[in-house]
């Protein structure tokens, strides 16, 4: 099986779980507006219907490299294990804590040994926490967690 086929099961999965995930969460009582699940829909649907079409419209082809070297491995991992830490740090800390730590590690771990400064990568993770916040809390009033202690 080729990366194509694989990155589309991968794909597919993924949308499938988002569209899963998004059951879990509540609508409020008696609304008239769509509700916080219209775009987890929208977005795992979409993943769900490209992923299928990735794997269906992939090509063979004569001689494949492997799908990822062992250092793209190691990446993946590594990008898992962030993901994981910056889940349970959404939940502990918070949204305004946990998100600038996760976009600059993200940040130096894709640098792949490029040299970034420490600056850029500062200002870069909390200006992309400082966006996000604005948008979702200030114009869509959806909440970003809040954590444990605040």
């Amino acid at each position: 099986m080729n990366k194509e086929k694989i990155g589309g099961i991968c794909f597919a999965i993924f949308g499938l779980f988002v569209v899963l995930v998004a059951t879990q969460i509540k609508m409020p009582v008696n609304s008239n507006e769509p509700g916080p699940r219209v775009f987890p829909y929208i977005s795992g649907s979409g993943m769900l219907i490209c992923g299928i079409g990735m794997f269906l419209t992939a090509k063979k082809k004569e001689k494949e490299k492997p799908f990822l070297s062992k250092e793209g491995w190691k990446k993946l991992i590594k990008i898992t294990v962030l993901l994981f830490l910056y889940y349970f740090g959404l939940e502990i800390l918070g949204f305004l804590i946990a998100t600038p730590f996760f976009t600059a590690a993200v940040i130096l771990l894709l640098a792949d040994g490029k040299k970034v400064s420490k600056f850029v990568t500062v200002i870069v993770a909390l200006a992309t926490t400082g966006i996000i916040y604005g948008v979702f809390e200030k114009a869509f009033a959806i909440l970003l967690p809040s954590g444990l202690f605040f």
